[in-house]
């Protein structure tokens, strides 16, 4: 009787990848679940790449034959995901939580690479998997630059507060002075005269001609004897002087250093925000700076659908349409991630949404 060739079964085989900083370990089974091969260390280099591709020649495994999993370990995957892309072989990457759901069926009791590897392999092998949803070039960049926004902000604030420390100290009555201590105007001044004795020292005409350059015109006599009045009548410290001006004056220099870089980065932000052609922006009170972070962010999760439609903004939140889950749906219910901070910061998100608003 003739073979019915259509009806012949390909072999395929699957690797499971535990990653870390360092070193990764691999293990490879068959369809039966049976390991080939004791579990490969490699190291995360160009040297342990080539041992891992050695090990599939060793073994007669061509790319076609082979499901790789790995899981979305901080960054550290990210380079040996992109080398095993381009030596054509199908790379899926999913979020630990999947793994560790499925690891929590086996009788191990501890840690050990070796079988977390394994783990990962029976995970492709039964095909009860989420593959996290890789972002574009464009879209990767955005949610880095989002992130490193994030910190610099943070840096900035940090260093206001400092300076708002030391002044409830030296001068505790400046911030009756202006509305926003940290304004053009009142940052010159104390980059200039830093305590209540350099700004009595300075000459009212030198003092005078440095508001109203500064605050082109708003600041002029009235408001330099206010200043001097004031700090002739300061009841702060009067030790350590050269200190407490060395400080606010370097603090100063570096808070006028972040915002400058903070404002370039923001306009490099709006830039690839406008290549993605999100629709967050449309969102009431959502701008460019502060809507890169939800989209950057919905792109990069496995769980997340991507923001397209009314609907879709509805799931971060926690509100899913008949309670269907992208990644549970039709699933063995893996347990849930939870949403990142940055996608649930918007009620108009969960308004516009569920009123159809104009966000498509």
């Amino acid at each position: 009787m003739p073979v019915d060739s259509s009806r012949e079964v390909t072999r395929m085989f699957y690797a499971g990848i535990d990653i870390a900083k360092r070193k990764h370990e691999v293990s490879i089974i068959d369809t039966e679940g049976r390991a080939l091969s004791q579990s490969l260390s490699f190291t995360n280099d160009r040297e342990g790449s080539d041992r891992l591709l050695a090990l599939f020649e060793r073994l007669s495994i061509s790319p076609q034959e082979l499901v790789i999993g790995m899981e979305a370990t901080g960054h550290y995957w990210l380079s040996l995901y992109s080398w095993l892309l381009e030596k054509g072989y199908d790379v899926k990457v999913i979020n630990p939580i999947q793994s560790d759901a499925f690891r929590r069926l086996s009788i191990r009791k501890t840690k050990n690479d070796s079988k977390d590897s394994l783990v990962i392999a029976q995970l492709m092998r039964f095909g009860e998997y989420s593959t996290t949803r890789l972002s574009e070039e464009n879209i990767h960049a955005l949610k880095q630059l989002s992130r490193y926004r994030l910190s610099l902000v943070e840096e900035c604030g940090n260093c206001k507060r400092r300076v708002i420390a030391l002044l409830d100290q030296v001068f505790p009555e400046y911030e009756t002075l202006f509305s926003d201590t940290f304004g053009t105007t009142s940052k010159e001044l104390l980059l200039n005269c830093p305590t209540p004795e350099d700004m009595l020292t300075i000459s009212s005409r030198k003092l005078t001609t440095l508001l109203t350059k500064t605050s082109k015109g708003r600041f002029r006599d009235e408001k330099a004897n206010q200043i001097r009045k004031t700090a002739s009548n300061s009841f702060g410290v009067t030790f350590s002087r050269d200190a407490f001006s060395f400080q606010i004056r370097q603090l100063i220099e570096q808070i006028t250093f972040l915002e400058k870089q903070t404002e370039e980065l923001e306009k490099k932000i709006a830039a690839l925000l406008r290549k993605t052609n999100t629709v967050i922006t449309t969102i009431p009170g959502i701008g460019e700076t502060i809507g890169a972070l939800p989209a950057s962010s919905s792109h990069s999760q496995a769980w997340m659908p991507p923001f397209t439609s009314p609907e879709s903004f509805q799931g971060p939140r926690g509100e899913y349409p008949n309670g269907a889950h992208p990644i549970s749906a039709g699933r063995s219910g893996w347990p849930l991630p939870e949403p990142s901070f940055v996608i649930r910061f918007s009620p108009n998100i969960t308004r516009a949404s569920k009123s159809g608003g104009n966000i498509i």
